[in-house]
């Protein structure tokens, strides 16, 4: 893939996500102009629980995919991303589409109609992680669905800003360390 068709992705995931959620809205709500996306604590607070959730949330998913067992998955995905030969620009843009895409979406809307558990199984699922043909993936894609619950709860109790931080700080780890690291190594 071309660097200049991952930046089109990005941006529609930035652009065309939210306005998904906002139609989904739209079609739901007898007045969409009166729905609240969920902001409960100052954006300072937010930023921070979602920035340290993240961090860790992203270290544990790389540890996880450091496990021996997991050396096909790591070899497979990070071929891929070796491929695309990421700057650190690259990681940062990439990330702050998806979080702030994404989490608009499926936090910002989805969730208020599905439901924290549901919405994260299906995030989860159509990213390609929970794979009943690849037993691998799928015991990663339960850690990525506890995860993904968690930004569910945070953005219920905290508000929107923490999931996106959030999802943006795990994208930031596990792009940047799979860019880095070698795909055959194992801890």
């Amino acid at each position: 893939m071309r660097k200049s068709r991952l930046y089109i992705l990005g941006l529609v995931t930035l652009v065309l996500f939210p306005l998904i959620g906002i139609t989904i809205i739209g079609f739901v709500e007898d007045n969409p102009w009166a729905y609240e996306i969920p902001f409960q604590l100052g954006w300072h607070f937010q930023t921070i629980i979602g920035l340290v959730f993240g961090v860790l949330a992203g270290f544990l998913a790389w540890r996880m995919i450091r496990l021996p067992f997991m050396t096909p998955v790591r070899a497979k995905y990070g071929v891929l991303i070796h491929q695309l030969g990421l700057s650190t620009f690259d990681i940062f843009f990439i990330s702050f589409c998806a979080g702030v895409g994404e989490e608009l979406l499926f936090r910002g809307a989805l969730q208020t109609y599905l439901g924290i558990w549901p919405t994260a199984i299906f995030f989860v699922a159509i990213h390609g992680y929970l794979n009943p043909m690849d037993w691998r993936i799928s015991v990663y894609g339960i850690l990525m669905t506890l995860i993904i619950a968690i930004l569910g709860y945070f953005t219920a109790d905290f508000g929107i800003l923490t999931s996106i931080v959030a999802h943006f700080a795990i994208d930031v780890v596990l792009l940047f360390y799979l860019t880095k690291s070698n795909p055959d190594e194992t801890d």
